[in-house]
């Protein structure tokens, strides 16, 4: 230390041991009144707390107290404002420096003197701002805050929309956005003589599955919105069979999903449901709080029949229903299993027994894919694609002037494709337009290439 500071630190034990020979005096003298002898005194130093310090009075060289005390905790939690730490419950010279700095980092005053500026002295104004914790609260003050989405699958990004300052306001003010997740809180600053109101966007993500409070606070005002972040929907390939044929038709449909484990529902419950698009659907999966399936946690396949009594286009969809902000019952999830064409003479197109040959090898592999497809539509398309990047498409078209019926046009497809480098592939088979995430899946072969 240098030779000030060793100056400044002595000076200070010296003003403590004054100070305690003053508490001595006072209390030999009450013991003299009472003729008790000494009495144990109660405990009043305050706990160490990260909380703003609530001062009602000025402060300056010479005061002592548990508001003192409190001061010098906060001050001292910062080591670049208050690098001595020292909390002796008196204002002495470094107390005075320590809030100096303080009030030079946070803009409140950084010249003169306490008997002037106010500088190392705790008046109105820094009282105001202790009481905030540096965050400048002005007398009438307003903000607004939007967050979308407001739940959904971890890693959940979601966008606070922030406007501030809707009083229009002159005076500085800081707001602090809270993603409620353990982050470090969003500073949002309002600078002094701006009388207008301020917009921020501001992006995070939640990395962990949970409920969180988006906040947004001004000194003791606060206003918050819930967000819910679910795990993961994993839904793995699907198959309805049969896929097409005339009224009345039963399907078996078979799906396989994740879900989740027991400890970690951010929720009361989670239900798995399949639709299947004709007004009906049916529960294959229930957690609730009277009902904890040993299965929870784990990959479940179920396989259940159907009948369509109606000829239609349906589209069966697998759905997640969840609970919302507000507790109640809503679909949060959903992925589509397949389409069922029901008509009187079975028109669509079936794609039979999917296969690749070999599965497994060493670099070039050369596999074969074969499927066998009944063509039914004017147009209908499929997409084969090799899982490294190439695909092959094709449109298929039916010549309606020959009158040949469904089920005698066919067709048996080969192709033919080369893996040039080692690695894990999955060739996958679609049925219909679209990209592939929305095409229905008919089939998919893993692929392993080796060195």
């Amino acid at each position: 230390a240098s030779a000030d500071r060793q100056s400044d630190i002595l000076q200070e034990i010296a003003e403590i041991f004054t100070q305690i020979q003053q508490l001595q005096a006072q209390l030999d003298a009450i013991s003299r009144g009472s003729g008790t002898g000494a009495t144990n005194p109660t405990n009043t130093t305050p706990t160490t707390t990260s909380n703003c310090p609530l001062i009602r009075r000025s402060l300056g060289l010479g005061s002592s107290g548990s508001d003192v005390t409190n001061l010098q905790q906060y001050l001292a939690q910062d080591p670049n404002i208050y690098p001595e730490g020292i909390v002796s419950g008196y204002f002495g010279t470094l107390t005075e420096k320590a809030l100096q700095r303080w009030q030079a980092a946070h803009g409140i005053v950084s010249s003169g003197s306490p008997e002037t500026t106010g500088y190392g002295a705790v008046g109105p104004r820094t009282r105001n701002a202790l009481q905030n914790c540096g965050d400048s609260v002005p007398s009438s003050f307003g903000a607004l805050i939007n967050v979308s989405p407001t739940s959904g699958e971890v890693p959940l990004a979601v966008n606070a929309r922030v406007t501030v300052n809707t009083s229009n306001s002159c005076s500085r003010a800081t707001y602090n956005l809270d993603f409620g997740d353990g982050t470090a809180p969003v500073k949002v600053n309002v600078p002094e003589n701006h009388c207008q109101e301020m917009l921020q966007n501001i992006g995070h993500t939640y990395s962990n599955v949970g409920s969180y409070n988006v906040s947004l606070g001004i000194g003791n005002n606060r206003t918050s919105i819930p967000v819910t972040v679910r795990e993961r929907f994993n839904f793995n390939i699907p198959t309805i069979t049969p896929s097409v044929g005339p009224a009345p038709l039963t399907v078996q449909i078979q799906a396989t999903f994740e879900t989740q484990s027991c400890s970690s529902l951010p929720h009361e419950f989670q239900t798995f449901r399949v639709n299947f698009g004709d007004g009906t659907s049916e529960d294959v999966y229930v957690h609730n709080a009277s009902n904890v399936p040993t299965d929870c946690g784990k990959s479940i396949t179920k396989s259940l029949p159907h009948k369509y009594s109606t000829n239609g286009q349906y589209t069966v969809v697998l759905e997640e229903v969840g609970p919302d902000v507000t507790g109640a019952a809503t679909v949060v999830n959903t992925d589509e299993i397949g389409t069922v064409d029901v008509s009187a003479t079975g028109t669509g197109i079936t794609i039979e027994p999917f296969s690749v040959s070999p599965e497994s090898g060493t670099v070039p592999l050369t596999v074969l894919a074969k499927f066998s497809h009944g063509l039914c539509r004017e147009a209908e398309s499929w997409r084969l694609d090799w899982g490294d990047g190439i695909q092959h498409e094709e449109t298929l078209i039916r010549d309606t002037s020959s009158g040949v019926a469904c089920s005698a046009v066919s067709a048996n497809r080969s192709f033919y494709h080369t893996f040039a480098q080692p690695g894990n592939y999955q060739v996958s088979l679609y049925k219909g337009g679209g990209s592939i995430n929305t095409a229905p899946l008919f089939g998919s072969k893993n692929i392993s290439v080796s060195q």
